[in-house]
């Protein structure tokens, strides 16, 4: 669940605002410079906003949906939307959007895979395997997630990713549905 009075990405600026009378997750769209699409429920960003470098379909890793408000008492006509949750197989690490199925197809789709993320005491990310990884598995890692490699250096991705093998049992499950969530984004 979301709560805020804004929302805005590092690279597209702010998206959207929120007045006294929206619920705590929907927002109020920017419509003069943002165009927010929807797909496959994950918000994607085109922002005017930066003239000399415009933002096109930038996808932010959130889920929205759009809210039917036909009129809003403060009187704007922005369209609105409401924050879900994350998007369960990509995230932002180290100023870098990476996939879930970017790192699984490097260490192996056949077996149990859940990725970490802590921001303390910086950003962190454990990937716990239940099989042992394969030899090098880092620098394989690292040399897979182009945007990644082009925005820090091996030793600093290594000094903030770990990776281990575990038991089944270590891998979280939800307790109500019992499935397991790929990433787990515990960072405040």
């Amino acid at each position: 669940m979301f709560v805020s009075a804004g929302y805005a990405s590092v690279d597209a600026g702010p998206i959207g605002w929120q007045c006294p009378y929206l619920n705590h997750a929907e927002h109020h769209l920017y419509s003069d410079w943002v165009h927010l699409e929807i797909v496959d429920e994950e918000a994607v960003i085109s922002s005017l906003l930066k003239r000399n470098m415009p933002v096109l379909r930038y996808r932010t890793g959130d889920r929205v949906q759009w809210i039917n408000k036909s009129s809003c008492p403060c009187g704007s006509t922005d369209k609105v939307f409401q924050l879900l949750d994350r998007v369960d197989n990509t995230f932002r690490f180290l100023a870098s959007s990476i996939s879930f199925d970017e790192i699984a197809s490097v260490l192996g789709n056949n077996q149990e895979i859940q990725i970490i993320l802590h921001n303390q005491p910086d950003d962190t990310m454990e990937i716990l395997l239940t099989e042992p990884p394969v030899h090098l598995a880092l620098k394989l890692l690292y040399k897979e997630l182009e945007d990644l490699n082009r925005t820090v250096s091996f030793a600093e991705f290594e000094s903030h990713c770990q990776i281990k093998t575990v038991d089944s049992s270590v891998i979280f499950r939800n307790p109500r549905t019992g499935k397991t969530p790929k990433v787990r984004d515990l960072r405040v």
